[in-house]
C-alpha cells in the first residue's frame, strides 16, 4: 500500500475559550496548504482514499487536498489523538492500494519512524503542510514495515506546486 501522511496546515493559535479540536487554518495556512497539496499532486497519483482526523484544521486541510486530487474525504477519530502504535495497528485494516492520511504531530513522525525504523526514535519532524510517502510492505520480521519513498517539507511542496514553474 502506498501511504501518504499529510500534516495539517498552519492553524490559529490556541487561546482561552477555543478548544484545540476547533482550531481552524489561518488564511495563510489555507493558501500554503493549497500550494503544498498542488505540489504533492506532482509527486503522487491521487489516492484511492483520503482519511482525516476530525479536528477542524485537519478536516480543512483534507478538504483542500480532496479538491486538488478529486477524491472524497473520510473522517477517522483515531487520527485525532492516538499513539503511533495504535495508528499502525489501525492501518492494517485499511483496505486500499493507496491512502492519504491527514493529521497531526507528533503522531505522524512517530508513525513514519515506527514503520521505517521499527520504533519511534525522534529523528523525523513532519512540518505543517509537509508530507511523507511510504510503501507499506506489511509484516516483515515480526513487525509492520515500510520503505520511506519521500519526506517532503512544505517549502519543497510549495515550489513543486507553484503555478510559475516552467514545465
Amino acid at each position: 500500500m502506498q501511504l501518504t501522511l499529510f500534516r495539517h496546515g498552519i492553524a490559529e493559535d490556541q487561546h482561552p475559550g477555543l478548544d484545540d479540536f476547533d482550531r481552524a487554518l489561518t488564511p495563510r495556512g489555507r493558501q500554503r496548504t493549497l500550494e503544498a497539496a498542488r505540489g504533492l499532486a506532482v509527486v503522487i497519483d491521487p489516492p484511492n482514499r483520503l482519511i482525516t482526523s476530525p479536528k477542524r484544521r485537519a478536516v480543512e486541510t483534507a478538504e483542500i487536498a480532496a479538491g486538488v486530487f478529486g477524491v472524497a474525504v473520510e473522517t477517522e477519530p483515531i487520527l485525532a489523538e492516538a499513539s503511533a502504535a495504535s495508528v499502525v495497528r489501525w492501518l492494517r485494516g485499511v483496505d486500499t492500494s493507496s491512502v492519504m492520511l491527514v493529521g497531526h504531530e507528533p503522531t505522524f513522525s512517530a508513525v513514519i519512524e515506527a514503520l521505517v525504523c521499527g520504533k519511534p526514535a525522534g529523528l523525523v519532524e513532519l512540518k505543517k503542510a509537509g508530507a511523507a510517502v511510504l510503501d507499506v510492505l506489511g509484516p516483515v520480521g515480526g513487525r509492520d514495515a515500510a520503505q520511506l519513498l519521500a519526506l517532503l517539507p512544505p517549502r519543497v511542496l510549495r515550489a513543486l506546486g507553484s503555478s510559475d514553474r516552467d514545465d
